[in-house]
C-alpha cells in the first residue's frame, strides 16, 4: 500500500498539494485547540541593594505565577476549535 501512494506521490504534483493541505490544517487545528488551554507564565525578579556602602548587601527576590485564562467568551473560542476541526475533515 505504501508503494502505492509513494507512486502517486511521484507522478501526481495535485496529491502533494492536497497533502500539504491537510497538513496545514491539522496544525491549524491544533493551534486552535491550543488557546482553549490557560496561559501559564512565571517571572523571578532579584535586586541588590546596598552596594557601595561597608554594609552587608541586601537583597531583594521575588516570583511571580501569573495564570491567564478567559473564562467566557460566549462560545467563540470553542466554535473557532469545532471550524478549524472542519476544516481538517474537508481537505
Amino acid at each position: 500500500a505504501q508503494a502505492i501512494v509513494d507512486r502517486a506521490l511521484a507522478v501526481g504534483p495535485s496529491l502533494h498539494a492536497k497533502e500539504a493541505s491537510v497538513e496545514a490544517a491539522r496544525k491549524d487545528a491544533a493551534a486552535e485547540g491550543g488557546g482553549l488551554w490557560p496561559n501559564v507564565s512565571v517571572a523571578v525578579n532579584a535586586r541588590q541593594y546596598d552596594v557601595l556602602e561597608g554594609r552587608p548587601r541586601l537583597y531583594d527576590v521575588g516570583v511571580q505565577f501569573v495564570v491567564r485564562y478567559r473564562l467566557f467568551s460566549g462560545g467563540q473560542k470553542t466554535a473557532e476549535v469545532a471550524q478549524a476541526r472542519s476544516r481538517v475533515r474537508q481537505a
